[in-house]
């Protein structure tokens, strides 16, 4: 896979004082996989079998469950301790592409899964329970020396539950790593954002929906003196790193259905 010039892996280092192991993560995001399952209706099937068609002619030129699959064994090369998936992993809500999705998945030694705006896990959450332990709106998974935190951001809202637990995590005992798909604005991503998408409206998470969730989340993820250490989002469809003027770290990835994937080794000082 590192020598196949379809694919592009990139290779990060994230510094968290006081851990006493180092950790592998193999960021993924995008891979807008498009199944044909049995469980859907003959109208799902014809829309997905399209769907294949257009993300086709976006990616690497290798069919999106293939660039997936590509990546399953990466992960196991490489022995990552998670793989985080930030959202759109397939393409739109349904029964079978979502049953689709936690199979494969589950591929993965252990991973951490949050819903994008195509797939909508917050409004559909019955659909995405088995990949997201029943919670797709907030997820914990505790890896001993810290946390990694999946919010389901991709309708551009955020509960006073899922914001209370995210700022108890936040405020804890344990460095926490944050999951979501739409990436936070700021000063370094908003031009980068703009030249790619000119109307970033909807591309990132702050510029639109309604509610002071959304003000707490991003005061959240700035706020100094936290646990936070690093956010992973997607979304975007291109890569980009950001530090905010707290020290916190932002990795967008850029989409997996074009052969991108970020390595990230975690380890202390």
């Amino acid at each position: 896979m590192y020598h196949d010039s379809r694919y592009r892996i990139e290779r990060e280092t994230l510094i968290i004082p006081g851990l006493t192991r180092s950790y592998r993560f193999l960021q993924l995001a995008d891979s807008h996989m498009s199944p044909d399952s049995p469980l859907d209706t003959a109208e799902m099937r014809e829309k997905a079998a399209k769907h294949r068609d257009i993300w086709m002619q976006h990616g690497n030129g290798v069919p999106q469950e293939e660039n997936f699959e590509a990546f399953v064994a990466l992960a196991e090369q490489e022995q990552v301790d998670l793989a985080v998936l930030c959202g759109d992993m397939t393409d739109f809500p349904s029964v079978g592409t979502a049953d689709e999705g936690a199979k494969r998945y589950a591929r993965f030694s252990r991973y951490l899964y949050v819903p994008g705006n195509h797939e909508q896990g917050i409004r559909f959450p019955e659909m995405f329970a088995a990949a997201t332990n029943g919670h797709p709106a907030l997820q914990a998974v505790d890896l001993g020396e810290l946390i990694v935190v999946g919010v389901d951001n991709g309708c551009h809202t955020v509960s006073d539950e899922v914001m209370d637990t995210l700022e108890q995590l936040v405020h804890g005992d344990k460095p926490v790593i944050l999951v979501h798909h739409i990436p936070v604005d700021c000063d370094t991503l908003h031009p980068a954002a703009v030249d790619y998408w000119q109307d970033v409206t909807y591309f990132l998470f702050g510029l639109s929906g309604d509610g002071e969730n959304i003000d707490r989340y991003n005061r959240l993820v700035r706020e100094e003196h936290t646990q936070l250490c690093a956010v992973l989002a997607g979304h975007l469809h291109f890569d980009h790193i950001d530090r905010f003027e707290n020290g916190v770290t932002q990795y967008v990835a850029a989409p997996c259905l074009a052969g991108y994937g970020r390595l990230i080794e975690i380890k202390g000082e």
